[in-house]
């Protein structure tokens, strides 16, 4: 299932929309790995890498293809 988003933010909700989504990969990045005095080690909960790879997907969509969209 799936949902079709069609807003119009403006410039400041944008940024918030930018900011918040921002946190929620970092947030669910730290839960997914952490690095441990050399290299990072991975989480073996398959919830903790979903929530990352879901964080990842709002980012790319929401955040990084609409400036890709919008550039002159």
């Amino acid at each position: 299932m799936s949902k079709k988003i069609n807003a119009e933010l403006s410039d400041i909700e944008y940024e918030n929309l930018k900011y918040t989504l921002g946190d929620f990969k970092r947030i669910t990045r730290d839960s997914y790995y952490r690095f441990v005095k050399t290299e990072y080690v991975y989480s073996d909960d398959i919830t903790n890498k979903e929530r990352h790879d879901s964080a990842l997907g709002l980012y790319k969509k929401l955040v990084e293809d609409l400036q890709e969209d919008n550039k002159i």
